[in-house]
């Protein structure tokens, strides 16, 4: 399903459906969209006021699956001109095709330069929607029999700078345990006073999930951490600007709750010396940012204009003094396979990933080898939000995941998951639960 490559395809995935295993797709239909934050979304990485993509529809035997394509490449998904080439692609190349053999050839999205995750995602989870429709089961039951009914999921505030007393009072009055807030925005010493004064306000249990997004260098990161460890710090993501294997090795060590890692996950080698021996992880190597635009552009269906695709931005490395090859890289495949992992946890989102399937591998995997392991959103729409949410319950692990995002829109494409006492219930609906806008719930009782 690359565009480009004439994989065929294997023998289908045998859970597909209960129904004639050739069904064909009848056809893909795509639907562009802008959806306005109600607040910028902030971090150290930039800023957000609204979210672009695209709405997929699936048909096949009066059913549709949906999906959703929203690419955010600061997360570690291809650009959104990328994303464009592939649906456009596909749109063309999928009518007519088995359910089957479309989805046994998603299950495997490629990786490296020319690669488009969130494409993956939302042609797969469109797939994935319309088989466990025609099963007649909930997507989480498609993928795994054992699902749980609900997710646990964290409340996400915002930024630090944002908060007041009063904001996380109530965020705690309904009903969640985990905070999660961005830092790394403001000045060190004035962020940790803010969180000690926050703190206090928290009740019994109550704890603070951090995300910096790559804002420190390593001395800073030391720091801090040891003030951290005085205050209700349930995880730290991505504490490091250069996150080097060996530096997050030492502030695990030193941290008395989990780092976690997310959009490192996605980079490349990133070969810069021992903090240890060389000191300057703060400043870290320069990289240059190389892209390639070449060929007409192309036309959506909707009308939407699309530039023709240039491959992700890629980083590379000026020079590797210290020799320190290999064991310095990410991404995931390569962590999991080495052991003596540097971090307590892996954040994911299955945009990123490429589809349900190999998150759900990786997750497995990452579990296995002793990992903690949580979701999260890109601020998708509904479409996007309930596969996701779906694909959690099939994970059915405590530790409340980051899909509690849909109250970031000012409005959706369709009927939002809304968390009740930190948790989110999935209902028995068919496929990943998603009901577009305007449309009546096939599954509601007469």
């Amino acid at each position: 399903m690359n565009p480009g490559q004439g994989d065929q395809p294997s023998p289908a995935d045998p859970r597909m459906t209960d129904r004639d295993p050739m069904t064909l797709v009848e056809g893909l239909d795509l639907s562009p969209y802008r959806l306005p934050l109600r607040q910028p979304w902030a971090s150290a990485r930039g800023t957000r006021r609204e979210r672009r993509g695209w709405l997929l529809r699936l048909r096949a035997e009066g059913l549709c699956g949906y999906g959703d394509c929203a690419p955010l490449p600061e997360a570690g998904t291809e650009h959104e001109e990328d994303a464009g080439a592939a649906l456009c692609f596909w749109q063309a190349g999928v009518p007519g095709q088995p359910l089957a053999a479309l989805l046994d050839r998603v299950r495997r999205p490629p990786s490296g330069p020319g690669a488009t995750p969130a494409a993956y995602f939302a042609l797969e989870s469109a797939l994935a929607d319309l088989a466990a429709k025609q099963a007649g089961v909930p997507l989480r039951r498609w993928l795994a029999p054992e699902a749980s009914d609900e997710v646990p999921v964290n409340a996400t505030l915002g930024t630090l700078r944002d908060q007041t007393p009063e904001r996380i009072v109530a965020a705690c009055q309904a009903g969640y345990q985990v905070l999660k807030l961005k830092v790394g925005l403001g000045a060190p010493d004035a962020e940790i006073a803010h969180l000690r004064q926050l703190a206090t306000h928290l009740p019994a249990g109550a704890t603070l999930r951090l995300d910096a997004n790559g804002a420190w260098d390593y001395d800073q990161a030391a720091r801090l951490i040891d003030r951290l460890n005085e205050l209700p710090v349930e995880s730290l993501e991505e504490p490091l600007r250069v996150p080097h294997w060996q530096a997050l090795r030492r502030l695990q060590a030193q941290a008395s709750f989990p780092l976690a890692l997310d959009e490192s996950l996605h980079l490349p080698a990133l070969l810069v010396p021992d903090p240890a021996t060389a000191g300057m992880i703060g400043g870290g190597a320069a990289h240059a940012v190389r892209g390639l635009a070449s060929g007409p552009s192309l036309k959506l269906g909707t009308g939407a204009q699309i530039e023709p695709p240039r491959g992700p931005a890629r980083l590379i490395p000026d020079q590797d003094p210290e020799g320190i090859g290999a064991e310095g890289m990410f991404p995931l495949d390569g962590l999991l396979s080495a052991g003596d992992p540097p971090v307590r946890r892996l954040v994911l989102k299955p945009a990123t990933f490429g589809g349900l399937q190999r998150t759900l591998s990786l997750a497995r995997a990452a579990t296995n080898l002793g990992f903690e392991v949580v979701l999260t959103s890109l601020i998708e729409s509904a479409a996007g939000l309930w596969p996701s949410l779906q694909l959690a319950a099939a994970l059915s692990s405590p530790i409340p995941q980051g899909l509690a995002t849909s109250s970031w829109l000012a409005h959706d494409l369709g009927r939002v998951p809304d968390p009740e006492q930190g948790r989110i219930w999935l209902g028995q609906h068919r496929g990943s639960g998603f009901i577009p806008r305007g449309l009546a719930d096939p599954d509601a009782p007469d």
